[in-house]
């Protein structure tokens, strides 16, 4: 999703994870470092956490760097929220012009209130669109009118997989394996599981990164 991202809104600029030092932060760091070694990436969390991050696979210091200290967000140009925070941590002040976030916490790490006072930021959810997907819950991530049956959160995504493939007993435990990574990639394209459009709070539905502020653009599908 930071590949798609960046497609929309340009690469280069600065990417910082939230969270970095936690399970879910260390994975997404390690999928970046595979996939983009260049790309320029902050890794945030609480100092004590900090010396965990070096031991990634992948990590250079020419071009990755760690801070405990949240002001420095403000230089990037994504910001990725992975952190176990039981709600939001992060606010309007908090970020540089024109952020693009994405916030990949249970509960949120931003709330939508960032958005009335910071205008310029857009807000996306970590989802993922699997075909054919009815799911009679709607989880909090649509309103009636914004709902869309085949997305859902991407922990779901990856367990509908499993299944598919009728994978036996526990998957990833700890880190995960580079052959984790591959053979979720493989299954995925197998089955046409991918990153969702870009959408927002149920309220905003999905946004087009391509404009300034916070303008939702309906597409919801009959159901």
């Amino acid at each position: 999703m930071v590949e798609d991202i960046e497609r929309e809104i340009g690469a280069g600029g600065l990417v910082a994870v939230m969270g970095a030092a936690g399970s879910t932060g260390r994975a997404a760091l390690r999928c970046m470092f595979r996939r983009s070694p260049g790309r320029k990436v902050l890794a945030v969390d609480v100092s004590e956490q900090l010396g965990k991050i070096p031991q990634i696979p992948g990590w250079n210091p020419a071009v990755h760097r760690l801070t405990s200290l949240r002001q420095e967000v403000k230089d990037a140009a994504i910001v990725v929220c992975v952190t176990n925070a039981i709600g939001s941590i992060l606010e309007a002040d908090d970020f540089g012009p024109n952020t693009v976030v994405l916030d990949d916490a249970q509960p949120e790490n931003v709330d939508q209130s960032v958005l009335t006072a910071r205008p310029d930021i857009r807000v996306v959810k970590c989802l993922a669109r699997i075909p054919g997907l009815s799911c009679p819950f709607a989880m909090d991530l649509f309103t009636p009118d914004t709902r869309d049956e085949e997305v859902t959160f991407t922990c779901l995504a990856e367990t509908v997989l499993l299944a598919a493939e009728r994978h036996p007993g526990s998957y990833v435990v700890g880190d995960p394996t580079d052959a984790q990574f591959d053979h979720l990639e493989r299954v995925a394209a197998r089955h046409r599981v991918t990153p969702a459009e870009f959408f927002s709070f149920p309220s905003l539905g999905a946004i087009d990164l391509r404009t300034r502020g916070h303008v939702g653009r309906s597409t919801a599908r009959s159901t």
